[in-house]
């Protein structure tokens, strides 16, 4: 079943997402639902296994894009 998530009171649209109750197949398909570039990051469990340094990288650098992204809206608002 789908329910809706993430922030329920804001107006924008992009702010929540569906919810997917079920398998792992619907709850992939969940993760695929996110549109805006850069509002998620998915990283599979085989790259934590095979790609360790590649994927904690990657890590990083989403976690910096963000910290990157409060701070500019913290300037402006």
């Amino acid at each position: 079943s789908i329910h809706l998530g993430g922030n329920l009171s804001s107006k924008k649209t992009s702010d929540r997402t569906k919810v997917y109750l079920g398998s792992w197949n619907s709850n992939f398909n969940s993760w695929k639902s996110f549109k805006e570039p850069g509002k998620y990051l998915l990283i599979k469990y085989e790259d934590l296994i095979n790609n360790k340094r590649q994927t904690f990288l990657k890590i990083l650098e989403f976690i910096f894009k963000l910290l990157i992204f409060i701070l500019i809206q913290k300037l402006y608002t």
